[in-house]
């Protein structure tokens, strides 16, 4: 969901404008999911984690998915970047799928929608 706001030049005005667009949300939890977050700089990590612990009460604010490739667990395990590491869940690490387990899973999706052929496959 998008909350129609242009970022400012001031951080503090763009917390407060994160602020009040999550208060529109009403009963609706955010979900902050940042892609190819191995490219973050050290104080774009920073940020996220002021961010994150925005609230003062014990509560983070927003849910945040990091997702990245095998660069991003090192990167966050950096001394630096130990404060974010901290609030931090959990981590998944997700191993490439083999052809099989592909092709079942497209498979399947297809079938949930109502295709029963597959597409990139000529009938004989």
């Amino acid at each position: 969901m998008e909350l129609g706001q242009s970022a400012r030049m001031r951080r503090s005005d763009n917390v407060l404008l994160i602020r009040q667009g999550w208060q529109q949300l009403d009963r609706l939890w955010p979900v902050v999911v940042i892609d190819e977050a191995q490219n973050l700089s050290a104080t774009a990590l920073e940020e996220v984690r002021l961010l994150s612990c925005d609230r003062r009460d014990t509560q983070p604010p927003f849910s945040l998915l990091l997702v990245g490739d095998e660069q991003l667990l090192p990167r966050l395990q950096m001394g630096i970047n130990a404060p974010l590491l901290a609030r931090l869940s959990f981590c998944l690490r997700l191993s490439p799928w083999t052809a099989d387990q592909l092709s079942g899973y497209v498979q399947d999706r297809l079938a949930q929608v109502g295709i029963q052929v597959n597409p990139s496959r000529r009938p004989p």
